[in-house]
């Protein structure tokens, strides 16, 4: 019985250590794995075979970019017709007032808005 003990307990501290390394290999140190064989293989390729990248781009710009930028220009399109052609903040109520207020805040001038717009046009 003792000697199974001890042979037991032999087993359990070699598992202990046995772990240990591998946790510490683990941690501090890069594992090996697939990704590194396919990331070098992609940098292979890649360096050999440039029109591939070009054309995996070109498709990747034809999938993607340009349909999300019809996207944004549809919806562009979409909203036109809301817009008008009185931009400004003087169209809101009370508009003239908070563009002096805005004026003095912003700026150091002591310009009220039409003397400021005079000294731009000259």
């Amino acid at each position: 019985m003792k000697v199974f003990l001890k042979t037991l307990l032999a087993i359990l501290v070699a598992i202990v250590i046995a772990g240990a390394i591998f946790l510490t290999n683990l941690i501090w140190f890069r594992p090996w794995s697939l990704n590194l064989v396919y990331e070098k293989t992609f940098v292979e390729v890649i360096f050999n075979e440039p029109e591939l990248l070009i054309s995996l781009g070109l498709v990747a710009i034809n999938n993607a970019v340009y349909p999300s930028y019809q996207k944004l220009i549809d919806s562009f399109k979409g909203v036109l017709p809301k817009t008008t052609t009185d931009d400004g903040v003087w169209t809101l109520p009370n508009g003239d007032a908070y563009y002096t207020y805005a004026l003095r805040e912003n700026t150091t001038t002591t310009l009220n808005p039409n003397e400021l717009h005079e000294l731009g046009l000259r």
